[in-house]
């Protein structure tokens, strides 16, 4: 607990540097300005400090451990520590930020700048927009030259290989290849210092790549990467990654999959009882948890859960599996019933409403052949959202999906029932809100409104995950499927509908 009423200051008691007072949540922009300024040399050790509400972020270099954020809370008659992060990565910063201040989503406005950097969400790769996620061609991989070492990975055979790199003090590159991604990981002397998969790289990747439990892998020898994202011992991921799997597995076996709703079991519960209770489960961060418990409201599902909270697996699997494990939610097939008309409402003699009449206006908007809305009705919904976006600044996503069947070197593109069925899983996954549609001829999208780019990658991420746990189609092998997928969206990434769908579109 910090002094009542006292700003938190250094410990050197120099006065921190402070930012204007304002009533919004940090922009992605202050929170950038603020890491810049504390990485200046000179200001090494020295604290800056953006007062917004009741509210104190600061942040300041703790020497090679990178910047630790802190978020306190002052209400005037009580002051307290919320959550600190220690962290080089803005996106994750303001990841939580959006997570815990729902009105702070509008001020994600700047990924358009990244360009072909790339930000990190703890792990979470963003890729620029306009990269398109794909599987290393043939002549990538003749570049790298003869394998010293090739195997198929077995279940829980993956912590072991890693191992023996290491112990063998082998150096070069690792390449795993699974039915729907590729893991590159680098090694030198023994030592992994780079690790990067499909939307993630560094600790987090390595500590994902632990659940791999099939796919063919090759070792390069003396290939090297010119960045250093593994900052962990190996051993510690290693068992980080296990204790995920298991935590993962828990989950499974309480009934959750990401298609089931999520519903607390207990009304009424108090702070202090929530907190008792979620003391006896594993250990998991504890702010965390109680956001997400209060987002929690029984007509939702896990994937959509998991989309207002755009985070690696390594923070939201134990926070779930201990609500789940200490009984305060629940996994269900239907969300809760809809509540009582109030006597207000009940006094209302509620109209009538031909509803076929709808349907056949909607049938309108669909192709015949798949019974999924034509690439003019999306350009429809999206110059919808667009105007929404200009009146009231609602962010926007689209992600669209390259998709066909692999035959020798060509690509056959779906056809109209396999387009069905495909978008019927899609369906089962998104919300009530978004909306399924062809782009252009052969390809899909998903127009996802009230959506800020790092949510969508984040549900990109987990929609493949959940497509690839079964089959894709039917009588069709999933590693026979071309499945690449492009996100972007207004105002994150572009101003303008045109720039939207050239962004979106996968370059594979």
């Amino acid at each position: 607990m910090l002094q009542k009423n006292q700003p938190p200051q250094r410990q050197d008691g120099a006065r921190n540097h402070q930012m204007p007072q304002q009533e919004r949540p940090p922009s992605f922009q202050q929170l950038e300005d603020m890491a810049s300024w504390a990485n200046i040399p000179t200001n090494k050790g020295k604290t800056i400090e953006l007062p917004f509400r009741e509210f104190v972020l600061m942040v300041q270099k703790v020497g090679s451990m990178g910047l630790e954020w802190v978020l306190y809370r002052n209400d005037g008659v009580n002051s307290a520590r919320e959550w600190d992060i220690v962290t080089d990565d803005v996106n994750m910063v303001n990841n939580t930020i959006c997570a815990q201040f729902p009105d702070a989503e509008v001020s994600l406005a700047t990924s358009a700048r990244l360009g072909a950097a790339k930000m990190h969400l703890d792990g979470v790769l963003d890729e620029p927009a306009a990269t398109a996620i794909s599987s290393p061609t043939m002549s990538d991989l003749a570049k790298k030259g003869k394998p010293s070492m090739t195997g198929g990975l077995r279940p829980s055979q993956l912590p072991a290989l890693l191992q023996s790199i290491a112990l063998g003090a082998m150096t070069g590159n690792l390449e795993i290849i699974a039915s729907n991604d590729t893991a590159e990981l680098y090694f030198n002397e023994g030592k992994l210092y780079h690790c990067a998969l499909r939307g993630m790289e560094g600790d987090g990747a390595v500590v994902e790549l632990v659940s791999w439990e099939a796919g063919d892998y090759a070792f390069y020898p003396d290939i090297s990467a010119e960045k250093t994202t593994v900052r962990i011992r190996l051993e510690n991921l290693l068992m980080e990654g296990m204790t995920l799997v298991d935590h993962y597995k828990g989950l499974q076996a309480l009934g959750m999959t990401l298609e089931k709703y999520v519903r607390k079991n207990m009304t009424g519960i108090t702070e202090v009882e929530f907190e008792q209770v979620v003391a006896k489960g594993v250990p998991a961060d504890l702010n965390f948890q109680k956001q997400m418990y209060q987002a929690i409201d029984d007509k939702t599902t896990v994937v959509e859960l998991l989309r207002r909270f755009p985070f690696p697996k390594r923070f939201w699997v134990p926070t779930l599996f201990n609500l789940a494990h200490c009984k305060l939610v629940g996994f269900f097939d239907v969300p809760t019933s809809l509540e009582p008309q109030t006597a207000n409402q009940s006094s209302v003699e509620p109209m009538f409403v031909d509803w076929s009449q709808v349907r056949t206006a909607e049938k309108t908007l669909t192709r015949l052949d798949t019974g999924i809305y034509s690439y003019p009705a999306l350009l429809w919904f999206i110059e919808k959202e667009f105007a929404r976006n200009e009146l009231f600044n609602r962010p926007f996503s689209l992600l669209v999906l390259d998709v066909g069947v692999i035959n020798g070197q060509q690509v056959q593109p779906f056809n109209a029932e396999s387009m069905k069925n495909f978008a019927l899983r899609i369906e089962k996954l998104k919300r009530k809100t978004d909306i399924i549609a062809h782009f252009e001829t052969f390809g899909l999208a998903i127009l996802l409104p009230e959506t800020i780019v790092a949510s969508a990658r984040g549900f990109h991420i987990t929609l493949f995950e959940a497509l690839y746990k079964s089959e894709i189609l039917p009588g069709i092998p999933n590693d026979a499927i071309k499945l690449e997928c492009g996100v972007s969206g207004i105002p994150d990434e572009c101003k303008n509908i045109e720039t939207l769908l050239a962004m979106a579109k996968p370059k594979g």
